[in-house]
């Protein structure tokens, strides 16, 4: 009598991602203030395939991602802001076999809309000195610095 063993052996394979492409901007390209923006990055590759994240000037950005047919990728529309000027938006694919996420960078160049801003303001000085220092704030933003020479005025008013 003999006896017959029967093993089934399974067999994965287990691969790096390979290193993330990002489209939908180019090192040459200007922006413009609250025009829209698509960046995709994509990771091909790998077994299992890459969790693919963004992330914004180091900080994470968003990580919902889609994989399927031997890529996984992950896009990023927001409107451009004036901040994004020489942000850095990274995209990080990693799996399993990975001990540090492959990444691959881009920084934005972005031109803010030119606007006209009227200041008007009356300012008391009860000691008058010659020079005053004059600052704009736009929407949180330090738009401009000038030094104006005050003069007073035959009505007791000053005049930039």
């Amino acid at each position: 009598m003999s006896i017959i063993k029967r093993e089934i052996l399974r067999c994965v394979c287990v691969d790096p991602p390979g290193k993330p492409e990002i489209s939908g901007y180019s090192s040459d390209q200007v922006l413009k203030t609250g025009d829209t923006a698509r960046l995709v990055c994509v990771s091909r590759g790998g077994n299992p395939l890459a969790q693919v994240y963004w992330y914004r000037n180091g900080a994470e950005l968003d990580f919902s991602y889609v994989s399927g047919g031997g890529r996984a990728e992950n896009e990023l529309i927001f409107t451009i802001q004036p901040s994004d000027n020489n942000a850095v938006y990274r995209c990080a694919a990693s799996n399993q076999m990975t001990t540090q996420p492959l990444t691959t960078d881009i920084r934005l160049t972005v031109q803010c809309k030119r606007f006209k801003l009227d200041v008007a303001a009356l300012l008391h000085c009860p000691s008058l000195k010659p020079h005053a220092e004059l600052s704009c704030i736009f929407i949180g933003l330090r738009i401009m610095y000038m030094t104006s020479l005050l003069q007073k005025s035959k009505y007791n008013m000053l005049n930039c």
